[in-house]
């Protein structure tokens, strides 16, 4: 038999349950009260986040499984769990909407209390993932009570202190954590009445006296959430940081108090695996692979929330199949389908929004392409209404907010892009309110989303990868100017390595990444930034500047050769110059002969070229002869031919004549005879009837003594012998 499971814990299991379905219930609620005219519950192509908890449907049973795993994870002392998933399969939403409401709301991990959380990502911090990572972990809903963090430059020390001394960092924020942990415990009812002694150099001072009286264990915790880790792998950061970046989600992990939760695209994680260190993968081994969404579950997607709102799907007025049905068989056979349906059916909403009808209709699922074309024929249609500086500004814009993927499929994957440098107008670009346009107008419909960064500055980055697959027009963009993009983020990957090292000279640009540069800055400047031209003038100037003592040191060899050179060396010298003339007029007179040599064997090319051009035309000119003769003997047959079909007609036609001209000497004949025949039978004058005939037909026939009661005779019979 198992082991059997202590009565407490059995409880305390059981109240987590009835606070996760008393929250449940509570987001029913909320759910039941929405109207299609108040709110829009579809997302399009932006994820949902906590507020759109109530709006969240068809993962129930997957947040369930992954809130197991990472129990799992607490309880073997590796909170972490790695969310790994293709593109396209709402890793982010499952996070952020799934999960997070959770554990903030209702509290799952240890004890009974919920928890505080951070969101983050890699590239939200601009040219350094540790900013953004700070930021996270000062922000309102995670620990703004952290020593420093009210500072000037508090969040800039602990991104700092995050690369350099994670593992000091991560002891600090347990520290804090605990503190509040004591201060709440401190508060409750019947808590005892003394001072907390809790101190950043005598973290368990207060601890060990709260457990001494009875109390319980500290409850507060921290959820930090690190969305689209691969951002970390894919937007130039130098390898340097990413394997320190690994290692402070470590060091948090190990302080045991925060619980790490990270997604992934799969086509990403041969890169995690290469920058984790050993000892840090030891910590980061959680994984819970997503899987794709079932039919049940994006049947619950596109009817849940569509019921919830008051929406209905049209009918088809033939088939009598429900608009919703027709979404769902599209999806199922979709590789990846969440973005597009939420889009479909957030478009589909705002058609039915015009005519406040509450009805999702076919005829506007038809015009917009259906499930697979409507995000092209969204995007088209916006774009095709900007002006033409807009329209151009397209190409600069979406390469600074894409970088190529990895793999052999080699998706394309956002990057995250400062809204301010984007518009700006560099001397050499004076498209900016092409692009201003551009991107306010793409930030309105939802094709790119826009953000406040660390320091407040605004954001841009494109909302979701299927708009780089889905639209023809940027999709041939991208693939044309693919090794453009690669270089430059590897430019950029220098540049965030030399700003994360306080500017150091070994960190510019050596002579191969020096001549990558110059080929970027020649093709494609227009699409690097300031900082990436800054770093690249700076490297230029630093390598002249190394060049120019190796050339004052020649010169001044040379110069202290000069002064001991002695008179015999000056005749030397001259003799030298003498011959070096001899020399340069040999070299000149063979200079001369060569040229004459190329000259000659440039006129004997040209020759070649002309002869070669005459046999061409003489070849051509055979060919049409031999084609011309052909066509001549061909034209000679078809007359033979009519000739010979002429002969057979007038052959046939002179025997037709002939047979019509017997059948008419035929007909003269037969009409002569009938002539004949019609004189002899008419009676002549003065004749009876009986001349007609002749006299021997006249005469009676012999009686033949068959019927002798017939006979003709007018004398009686003889009566006797």
């Amino acid at each position: 038999m198992g082991e059997e499971v202590p009565p407490r814990k059995k409880l305390d299991e059981f109240e987590k349950l009835i606070r996760i379905q008393s929250y449940q219930n509570q987001l029913s609620r909320q759910r039941s009260k929405a109207h299609y005219r108040e709110i829009n519950p579809f997302r399009g192509l932006e994820s949902f986040d906590s507020k759109h908890a109530a709006c969240f449907y068809g993962r129930t049973k997957t947040i369930e499984e992954m809130l197991d795993v990472l129990q799992q994870q607490a309880a073997a002392k590796k909170p972490f769990i790695l969310l790994l998933g293709p593109r396209g399969f709402g890793k982010t939403s499952l996070v952020r909407a799934g999960i997070l409401p959770v554990l903030t709301q209702v509290g799952t991990l240890q004890g009974d209390e919920s928890c505080r959380h951070a969101l983050t990502r890699p590239a939200a911090g601009g040219k350094d993932p540790f900013n953004a990572l700070a930021a996270a972990l000062l922000s309102e809903s995670a620990l703004p009570e952290f020593p420093g963090a009210k500072t000037v430059n508090g969040s800039e020390k602990l991104a700092t202190d995050l690369r350099e001394r994670p593992e000091r960092v991560a002891q600090l924020l347990r520290e804090s954590l605990d503190r509040l942990s004591l201060n709440r415990l401190n508060r409750l009812p019947g808590a005892p009445e003394y001072e907390l002694a809790l101190t950043v150099g005598k973290p368990n001072v207060g601890l060990n006296r709260q457990k001494k009286s009875g109390g319980a264990e500290p409850k507060v915790q921290l959820a930090l959430i690190v969305d689209q880790l691969e951002e970390l792998f894919a937007v130039g950061i130098a390898p340097e940081l990413q394997q320190s970046y690994l290692a402070a989600l470590a060091a948090l992990v190990r302080c045991q108090r925060i619980f790490v939760i990270a997604t992934l695209r799969s086509d990403f994680y041969e890169s995690f695996l290469r920058s984790c260190y050993p000892d840090n993968f030891a910590v980061l081994s959680g994984r819970f692979e997503l899987p794709p969404p079932t039919a049940v579950e994006i049947g619950q997607m596109i009817h849940l929330p569509s019921e919830a709102s008051g929406l209905h799907f049209e009918e088809g007025p033939k088939t009598g199949q429900k608009l919703s049905e027709a979404v769902l068989e599209a999806a199922t056979f979709s590789a990846e389908p969440l973005p597009l349906v939420e889009h479909l059916l957030s478009q589909l909403y705002q058609k039915q929004m015009l005519r406040g009808d509450g009805l999702l209709r076919w005829s506007d699922y038809c015009e917009m392409g259906e499930l697979e074309g409507a995000l092209a024929h969204h995007a088209e249609n916006v774009f095709l209404a900007l002006d033409e500086d807009a329209q151009n500004a397209l190409g600069y814009v979406i390469r600074r907010l894409v970088s190529p993927g990895q793999g052999r499929e080699s998706f394309f994957i956002r990057h995250t892009f400062p809204y301010q440098d984007l518009v700006s107008t560099p001397e050499f670009y004076d498209q900016k309110a092409g692009a201003k346009e551009l991107i306010d107008r793409f930030i309105k419909e939802g094709f790119f989303h826009a953000e406040a960064g660390p320091s407040a500055e605004r954001y841009v980055t494109v909302t979701q990868e299927a708009l780089l697959w889905k639209w023809p027009r940027v999709r041939q963009l991208l693939e044309e100017d693919q090794g453009f993009l690669r270089m430059r983020d590897r430019l950029d990957a220098d540049l965030k390595l030399w700003l994360s090292r306080g500017r150091m000279n070994e960190d510019l640009l050596s002579e191969p990444g020096l001549r990558e540069a110059k080929t970027l800055v020649r093709g494609f400047r227009t699409s690097l930034s300031d900082a990436q031209l800054d770093y690249f003038q700076k490297s230029q100037k630093a390598q002249e500047r190394s060049h120019l003592p190796r050339k004052t040191a020649m010169l001044a060899v040379i110069m202290g050769l000069a002064l001991v050179i002695t008179v015999p060396a000056v005749k030397w010298l001259n003799a030298e110059v003498k011959r070096q003339k001899a020399e340069a007029l040999m070299a000149s007179q063979r200079d001369a002969l060569q040229a004459q040599l190329k000259d000659a064997n440039a006129r004997a090319q040209q020759i070649q070229t002309s002869l070669e051009l005459v046999t061409s035309q003489r070849d051509a000119l055979q060919s049409q002869l031999k084609d011309t003769e052909a066509r001549a003997q061909q034209a000679q047959k078809d007359a033979a031919l009519a000739s010979s079909q002429q002969d057979a007609l007038q052959t046939q036609l002179k025997e037709s004549e002939a047979n019509a001209q017997q059948t008419e000497k035929n007909m003269d004949l037969m009409a002569r005879e009938r002539d004949a025949q019609q004189s002899q039978l008419e009676p002549a004058p003065g004749r009876g009837p009986a001349a007609m005939y002749p006299k021997s037909e006249q005469t009676e026939p012999a009686n033949l003594g068959l019927n002798p009661e017939r006979s003709t005779s007018t004398q009686p019979p003889d009566s006797g012998p």
